[in-house]
């Protein structure tokens, strides 16, 4: 018995501990949270001011404790901030840690920073530039997207893990493309041979963007590549995509039209919703699925052409009950019967057969 009021005891203590070493303390109108060792974590900025000069070192219940990392959320939607200086410290910059700082157009990524969480600097439209350190190694995605203002990323010469050209952020072997920068000048691009991957997010929001072309050996488009591209009016696919991902063209208002490769098998969910100037699509004969609002908000899409002899699968309102009732779906000849007795198409009353076939 004895032994065991003792083990309880032990268990107490170290719950105690814990509390005690998570629990938020203000400094100088911040909020911090001591970590194992003497290492720091920001978690609040209680002081809404436009300029933060954030400190290498805090002292916490008489403890000095060195500042290593900006939490996740710790500026979210600050109104005030204009300008954060960081110092050599901090070696992470969390989850959401300056997303949506309106005022923002000044931050210092400082020697010394290894890693930039998700949407850590994201839709912040003040900014103008971005410097990546040589020591940063790590950039989660969607980090830098939604910078409207923000027409080129930087990087420093001997990082070992980026690399830039013309502002587009790249990994160093130039294989993905991570980043492109929502206010890059100039309407029409061409992503570099080479490059397999486009990250998910990596062109979103990009505002001038009005033309782009992938190479082939592109084969992972990832999800949101595009979003909110609302000037993006022309599009190159190239065979080795086998996928449209989630979200990929999600609100590209400008699209009119998009020339599918044959290669394509799935359309993911959300892939062309609210293209709201979309007026036709043609599904390859490939396609196998059709995800949930793949093609929902798609006010203007009157033609929809299936070349499969098999009518895919279509998910959860993949289309708009508008679209079903006024768009003229053809099918191949051959197959009119299946598609007009399929369950997913039967709802569309303007079925036609494709007389080119």
């Amino acid at each position: 018995m004895k032994k065991l009021n003792l083990i309880m005891s032990a268990v107490l203590l170290l719950a105690s501990m814990g509390a005690n070493a998570s629990k938020a303390i203000q400094v100088g109108g911040m909020e911090y949270e001591a970590a194992s060792g003497s290492e720091a974590t920001l978690t609040d900025c209680l002081d809404r001011k436009g300029v933060v000069d954030v400190p290498s070192v805090v002292v916490l219940n008489g403890k000095n404790y060195t500042v290593t990392s900006i939490g996740s959320k710790a500026f979210k939607s600050n109104k005030k901030l204009k300008k954060v200086q960081l110092p050599a410290t901090v070696s992470h910059i969390g989850y959401k840690a300056f997303y949506n700082c309106k005022m923002l157009s000044d931050v210092n990524l400082p020697e010394g920073l290894t890693e930039v969480d998700e949407q850590a600097l994201a839709e912040c439209p003040a900014l103008t530039s971005l410097v990546l350190p040589s020591t940063l190694t790590k950039v989660k995605d969607y980090a830098f997207a939604g910078n409207t203002k923000l027409t080129g990323i930087q990087v420093a010469d001997a990082n070992p893990a980026f690399v830039a050209v013309d502002g587009v952020l790249f990994d160093k072997q130039m294989t993905k493309l991570i980043a492109y920068p929502s206010g890059k000048p100039g309407g029409e691009y061409h992503v570099p041979n080479g490059v397999v991957m486009v990250c998910p997010g990596a062109f979103s929001f990009a505002v001038n963007l009005v033309s782009v072309s992938l190479p082939d050996g592109v084969v992972n488009l990832g999800e949101n590549a595009f979003a909110n591209c609302r000037s993006l009016s022309a599009v190159y696919l190239p065979y080795s995509i086998t996928a449209i991902a989630d979200g990929t063209f999600n609100r590209c208002s400008s699209l009119v039209t998009i020339d599918l490769p044959n290669s394509i098998t799935l359309i993911g969910d959300d892939a062309f919703i609210g293209c709201t100037h979309l007026t036709s699509i043609v599904l390859p004969r490939g396609v196998a699925t059709v995800g949930d609002d793949a093609f929902s908000w798609c006010d203007n899409l009157s033609l929809i052409v299936c070349e499969g002899p098999t009518p895919p699968s279509i998910r959860r309102e993949a289309f708009s009950d508008d679209t079903k009732r006024n768009a003229v779906l053809r099918v191949p000849p051959f197959a009119f019967e299946q598609y007009r007795t399929a369950k997913e198409w039967m709802t569309f009353p303007h079925i036609e057969r494709d007389r080119r076939r």
